[in-house]
């Protein structure tokens, strides 16, 4: 019996695909999702087969259920499930809590602890493409402060991106054409993030 630790198609798309398996899922849903497709969906078929179900994870802020993994082991092993899968949901890119999950005997369906660990912080991740001779994007190491930036930025040459290492989802990404912008942005970017590097600016393509 899986756990699905996320919401919206996301959930939908596993929770039929274990049942294509012949295999028991529980959706968790927080308050905001009660009478979501997803939770719908695994009522109507726990009707006919008791393996699936759903379980109440908590309050509608993200922090408060989906992100929430001490309660979702709680919820896991309270409604008997072996394994967790988050989908894209908060938990899929946090180590520490596939660590979590994998500490109570849980099944973790994700990439390791340690994959993330190292996936997700850019340099270290940039780092290791070299080392395997994968091609990467020409850029600096970790800058200590906006001289170096400077340096860093004079030697790729503009256009470039300002970014922090460990950020997402288009947060703590910034467009820099000259010097003038360098000074403006990197003092924000720097303060507000563990660490930030620079890479350079390819035209019109958005590479991940």
């Amino acid at each position: 019996r899986i756990l699905i630790l996320d919401r919206g198609e996301v959930a939908v798309r596993i929770l039929k695909v274990c049942q294509s398996l012949n295999i028991g899922a529980v959706v968790g849903f927080s308050k905001a999702d009660a009478y979501s497709l997803a939770v719908r969906e695994a009522l109507k078929m726990q009707k006919t087969d008791p393996r699936f179900g759903t379980a109440y994870l908590g309050d509608s802020p993200t922090r408060l259920s989906y992100a929430n993994y001490k309660g979702a082991i709680d919820s896991a092993i309270a409604y008997g499930c072996s394994a967790v899968h988050p989908g894209y949901g908060p938990t899929a890119e946090d180590s520490k809590a596939a660590q979590a999950f994998i500490d109570e005997g849980l099944k973790w369906i994700g990439p390791s602890p340690d994959a993330m660990r190292l996936l997700g912080d850019k340099v270290n991740a940039k780092r290791l493409a070299k080392e395997l001779h994968i091609p990467i994007i020409r850029g600096t190491e970790l800058l200590k402060d906006e001289k170096q930036a400077l340096r860093g930025a004079r030697n790729l040459k503009f256009p470039v991106i300002l970014k922090a290492t460990n950020a997402g989802g288009g947060h703590g990404i910034k467009l820099i054409h000259n010097e003038e912008e360098l000074h403006k942005e990197f003092p924000n970017i720097f303060e507000q993030y563990q660490g930030v590097y620079l890479e350079k600016y390819i035209p019109g393509k958005h590479v991940e």
